[in-house]
C-alpha cells in the first residue's frame, strides 16, 4: 500500500527543523516503510532537492513561495468568521494542499494522514479522489468550528483519529452522523532516547521540579509558579526549571473558541505586557527569582537530559489535547503531577504513574507535587510504573502497528 504523511505547511519534515508533528510522522513513516511505499509532506527549507529519500521514505519538500503568490489574491474574497479563524480557513495553505494533492496522484498514493487541516481533504478528493483521507486531530478544532463547515469538509474524508480518546468522542458527539470510524490513535515516544542513562537527579538533596511545553498561558505556567512558591515553604533550595519556547497560542484559536471558563478567564494574559511578563510580574513578587530557571527552547535530541535530572515532572495545563512531555517524563522514568484536563488522564495512572488533581488550582498542584516529593522509595516506584506504561501505550512501534490497521480498514 502507498502510504502519506501530510504535514502542516508550516512544519518541516526531516531534522533539525522539525515540530511535534512532524517527529511524529518522521518517526512512523520510518517503520511504516518496511512494509509500505511512503512518502512525507511538508514545506521545504532552505536549498535542497525537492524530493529526496532517506531511510527507505520518500520526502515531498513544498514550496512556500506557491501559497505567498497566492495569498493576497485569495484574501479578497476570504470572509473572516469569528468560529473559523485564519489558519483554518478554506484557502489558507491552498497552494500546499494542492501541491500535495498533484503528488498524491501523480504517486496513486492508497492513504494520505493530513494533521489538522480539514480544509485540505476537498482539495485531496478533487485532484486525487482514489486516495482515502484520513484526518490526524491534534487538537478541538474540529469540536470548536463552524458545524456547517466543518460537515462539509467531512463528506471528504473517510476515518478520523484523535490523539486521544477526549479529542475522539468530542469529534464523534458533534458529528455523530460523520460515516467513517473516529477513533484514537495516541502520539508516541522514543523510549530508547528517554530512558538513556535513567532517572538519575544530582544527589545533592536539592529537589527538582521540571516543566516542559510551550510557554503560552493555556499551559498554566502561572499556575505552577503560584504552586511552587507554596512548595518552597518545605523545600526552601528547590528549583523549578521551565523548558520551552515562548510561543503564545493566538487568541482566535484559544481563549475565543473555548467554552470551559478556565480558559476564557485567560484573555486577563493577552495584554501589552505579553504572557511571559506576567510569570516575571509573579517571580518578582514572590522573590524567588533564584529558584526559577527558563531554559528556552531546547532541542528534542536533547531535551532527555532535563528529564533525567528532574525529580518531577509537572504539566498543569488548562486546555490539552494529549500532553506529550508527561509520556516523554514517563519513558524517562519521572513521576508526573498533572491536571484531569483533555487527554492528560488517559496518560497518567493516578496514584501509580503519578498524581492528577483539578486544573486551575495552585494549592492542590502543590500538594500533589510534595506528595511525590516526600517519599522516595514510592518516587522511584512511579517511575518504574511510569516507563512500562509508556513502553506499552506510546512507543513508536506500537504507534505504527495501529496505523497500519487504520489503513487497511479505510
Amino acid at each position: 500500500m502507498k502510504v502519506a504523511l501530510v504535514n502542516q505547511p508550516l512544519d518541516g519534515s526531516l531534522p533539525p527543523t522539525q515540530t511535534s508533528l512532524s517527529i511524529w510522522s518522521y518517526q512512523v513513516a520510518r517503520r511504516l516503510a518496511s512494509d509500505h511505499d511512503v512518502t512525507v509532506y511538508g514545506k521545504k527549507n532552505g536549498p535542497g532537492e525537492k524530493v529526496e529519500l532517506r531511510d527507505g521514505v520518500r520526502y515531498f519538500h513544498a514550496s512556500p513561495n506557491v501559497d505567498r503568490r497566492l495569498m493576497p489574491l485569495l484574501d479578497r474574497f476570504a470572509s473572516p468568521s469569528p468560529t473559523l479563524p485564519v489558519a483554518t480557513a478554506r484557502t489558507y495553505g491552498l497552494g500546499y494542499a494542492m501541491q500535495v494533492a498533484l503528488d498524491l496522484r501523480a504517486q496513486k498514493c492508497d492513504r494520505a494522514l493530513v494533521f489538522n487541516y480539514s480544509q485540505f481533504a476537498p482539495v485531496i478528493k478533487r485532484i486525487s479522489p482514489r486516495t482515502g483521507v484520513i484526518l490526524n486531530m491534534q487538537c478541538e478544532w474540529l469540536s470548536q468550528f463552524d458545524p456547517t463547515v466543518i460537515r462539509r469538509r467531512l463528506r471528504n474524508v473517510d476515518a478520523i483519529v484523535g490523539c486521544s480518546d477526549y479529542i475522539a468522542r468530542k469529534i464523534r458527539e458533534r458529528f455523530p452522523d460523520f460515516q467513517g470510524p473516529c477513533r484514537a490513535l495516541f502520539n508516541g515516544v522514543d523510549i530508547q532516547h528517554f530512558s538513556g542513562d535513567g532517572h538519575r537527579p544530582a544527589p545533592d538533596g536539592r529537589k527538582r521540579l521540571l516543566f516542559v511545553g510551550r510557554i503560552s498561558p493555556e499551559k498554566g505556567v502561572h499556575v505552577l509558579i503560584d504552586a511552587f512558591v507554596r512548595l518552597l515553604d518545605r523545600h526552601p533550595d528547590a528549583q523549578l526549571d521551565i523548558v520551552g519556547a515562548h510561543a503564545v497560542c493566538p487568541r482566535d484559536i484559544l481563549v475565543d473558541l473555548s467554552d470551559e471558563p478556565t480558559v476564557r478567564e485567560l484573555a486577563r494574559f493577552y495584554d501589552e505586557r505579553g504572557y511571559f511578563g506576567h510569570l516575571q510580574d509573579r517571580i518578582e513578587a514572590a522573590g524567588i527569582g533564584d529558584h526559577v530557571i527558563f531554559s528556552g527552547f531546547v532541542p528534542h535530541a536533547e531535551s532527555a537530559e532535563h528529564y533525567h535530572a528532574a525529580h518531577v515532572l509537572i504539566n498543569p495545563s488548562l486546555s490539552e489535547a494529549f500532553g506529550m512531555s508527561l509520556a516523554e517524563a514517563m519513558a524517562a522514568g519521572v513521576p508526573v503531577v498533572a491536571t484531569r484536563v483533555g487527554g492528560m488522564p488517559e496518560i497518567v495512572d493516578d496514584g501509580q504513574t503519578g498524581r492528577l488533581v483539578e486544573p486551575d488550582d495552585a494549592e492542590a498542584l502543590a500538594k500533589a507535587i510534595l506528595d511525590v516529593l516526600a517519599d522516595e522509595g514510592r518516587r522511584r516506584a512511579m517511575g518504574l510504573a511510569g516507563r512500562n506504561r509508556a513502553k506499552h501505550l506510546f512507543s513508536w512501534d506500537r504507534i505504527a502497528d495501529e496505523l497500519r490497521s487504520i489503513c487497511a480498514s479505510v
